[in-house]
């Protein structure tokens, strides 16, 4: 991006940039444009930013003329993109943008009402009006465009009313922003979610966004990954000639410490664009280490709002059926401590949880093997300096295998220094058969471990795991932990593979290794094999489960034909299981109305009944 003049005609309060009357030599433009050039990607974009590029139109026009001949000398493609308030974007600047195929961004953020609480003249005037006029022109120009859309904690209400305007107005697509720098209430959070669910799922009533009117690409963020925006990795070259990443200028008011901390050198010193690239995960050490104590808060905050949004989008783009992620958990995991308390303590479940995010060792027959990259730790810090918040007791960390993070002792250590006293982590089980890396990960916090196994015997368990030599790695695992001071909760998946050995399972674990065990059924989920494949019908698990005293998550009207509790004692589960076992996508139906124990019982999934029906249900009077 190129900060082509500290200017601006507008004054808007939430604006952070520090204005001035500056605008950028042409030399230093050119100086710019050649390192952008520098890149092995054939193709490019330069943005023109400011202030108000528009305020140095002059300098603006030589430099797509220039990047243009540059490019072609280069044999590369270049891409242009202005930013604007669009108050001096008339019709001779419109017919060469369009001339040179640039495209336009135009800022916004809503009708009138909303607009201009923000967004103002430097005398304070409203300047709403002259906008709109301006963008009705844009619309009508041929020039590619969208809006960008400026959300603040005061103007969350409104959000739908705001891109219903839009799309009244004609406008094809809207970028969403939320603003930065100032730390959002968890209520305000929670406003402009659901206003995103509300708007992406579409009213039932044909007005305006119903899911066949709107164009899937009308809100932008839906197939942007810029989230979160506090970390974003580009690049701005200042008026001045130094290079920036891009918060350093675009917050500069609220975060003075970062210019120095985000410079990553003058344009006419460097070589090569290419290497100024740093990841998030740099750019958030970087950033997280220049900040003071308030302004790390706001930093964190921030961050989680991106985090949370990111997880939004992704939803709404996948094809549900598909994911492999649980459809409550995500989201309630991925937020903060707090939220979680709230919606849990409603469930009778005292823990908190830590997704993290990473690739697993097993490919297990009811699931399939994931490479996922390991969360970076500008993920996980946010959520872990939010904890004392909520007066931290027990936790867990599940995800694929948490511990695969490569930098799993610095979490257990960050959780146990907030005041965490009982770190549970869901594990296969396979790191944990070396007992040095056993005994460093439970002195570092964590003691309580929930490990799933399949079979009394190495061909078995093996085989679904998909994995050689994985019992024996289980097993050492298991005395690893409890000769180093750990507890275990060990768990299994009741498929048709296992279907006959689960009693003799059962006796393994509960009276050779004497540790608390239960059964649980698998879900419905894309798998290395078909559900209905895996899946036994409830007759079947019937007739040869019997004695089994460790089902869970099965109807009870099931359970009651096969052992004596109906429900399994709380100490013989563990929470990462409790959590497991309410997230599931489980129904019940009209057949089940009668039972005594509707409340108690849950279901079963619509997936099963699609397959066997429900002649195996029958409720319990």
């Amino acid at each position: 991006m190129i900060m082509c003049t500290g200017r601006c005609d507008l004054a808007c309060d939430y604006c952070a940039v520090e204005q001035n009357n500056t605008i950028m030599p042409e030399k230093t433009l050119q100086a710019g444009i050649d390192l952008l050039l520098t890149t092995k990607s054939k193709e490019c974009q330069l943005r023109f930013w400011g202030g108000e590029p528009l305020l140095a139109w002059d300098l603006v026009q030589k430099g797509i003329l220039y990047a243009e001949e540059a490019a072609r000398t280069r044999k590369k493609k270049i891409r242009f993109m202005v930013t604007t308030n669009g108050l001096s974007l008339d019709a001779p600047k419109l017919e060469f943008l369009k001339g040179h195929s640039a495209e336009v961004m135009f800022s916004l953020d809503g009708a009138q009402e909303t607009n201009r609480r923000h967004r103002f003249s430097r005398s304070g005037k409203d300047t709403t009006g002259r906008m709109l006029t301006r963008l009705r022109s844009l619309i009508r120009s041929g020039v590619p465009y969208f809006v960008n859309m400026v959300v603040s904690p005061d103007t969350t209400g409104h959000l739908l009313e705001n891109l219903r305007f839009f799309h009244r107005m004609g406008v094809e697509r809207v970028q969403l922003c939320y603003r930065c720098g100032v730390p959002w209430p968890d209520a305000k959070i929670s406003e402009l979610l659901t206003g995103l669910e509300r708007f992406i799922a579409g009213p039932r009533d044909p007005r305006p966004f119903a899911r066949d009117q709107r164009p899937p690409e009308f809100l932008m963020n839906l197939v942007n990954e810029c989230e979160p925006t506090m970390l974003s990795q580009e690049l701005i070259l200042d008026v001045d000639g130094h290079i920036y990443y891009d918060a350093a200028l675009f917050l500069e008011k609220i975060f003075p410490r970062l210019r120095r901390a985000y410079h990553a050198g003058r344009v006419d010193r460097l070589q090569n664009i290419d290497m100024l690239y740093r990841s998030k995960g740099e750019l958030f050490g970087m950033f997280r280490d220049s900040c003071g104590p308030a302004e790390r808060e706001i930093l964190f905050n921030n961050i989680r709002i991106g985090l949370k949004l990111d997880d939004l989008f992704k939803r709404a783009s996948r094809d549900s059926l598909l994911s492999n992620e649980h459809p409550a958990l995500i989201p309630i995991v991925r937020g903060n401590f707090r939220e979680q308390r709230r919606v849990l303590k409603k469930f009778g479940i005292d823990s908190l949880f830590l997704y993290l995010d990473g690739p697993c060792l097993n490919d297990c027959l009811f699931c399939k093997q994931k490479n996922d990259p390991p969360a970076e730790m500008f993920r996980i810090e946010p959520l872990i300096a939010d904890a004392q918040r909520v007066a931290p007791s027990r936790l867990c960390l599940i995800g694929n295998d948490p511990l695969l993070h490569p930098r799993i002792a610095t979490i257990l250590a960050m959780l146990k220094k907030s005041g965490f006293r009982s770190l549970e982590i869901m594990t296969s089980g396979e790191k944990l058969s070396d007992k040095d890396f056993c005994k460093r990960l439970i002195a570092s916090g964590g003691s309580v471990f929930s490990l799933p196994i399949f079979g009394t015997e190495r061909k078995l368990h093996d085989a679904i795991v998909g994995k050689k030599g994985s019992f024996s790695r289980l097993m050492k695992a298991i005395d690893n932990i409890l000769s180093c001071g750990g507890r275990a909760f060990i768990h299994t998946n009741l498929i048709r593979h296992n279907l006959v050995n689960i009693l003799e399972l059962e006796h393994f674990v509960t009276r050779r290794l004497q540790l608390p065990f239960v059964v649980l059924p698998i879900r419905p989920k894309s798998s290395n094999r078909p559900f209905g494949e895996l899946m036994p019908s409830y007759g079947e698990v019937i007739k040869k489960t019997r004695g089994v005293s460790s089902l869970m998550g099965f109807p009870l009207c099931v359970v009651k034909k096969v052992q004596k509790e109906l429900l399994l004692p709380a100490g013989r589960i563990s929470d990462s299981l409790k959590f497991y076992l309410l997230d599931q996508r489980f129904v019940k139906t009209t057949i089940c109305r009668p039972c005594r124990y509707i409340t108690q019982c849950a279901g079963l999934f619509g997936e099963y009944i699609h397959l066997y029906g429900m002649g195996d249900i029958a409720p319990i009077r």
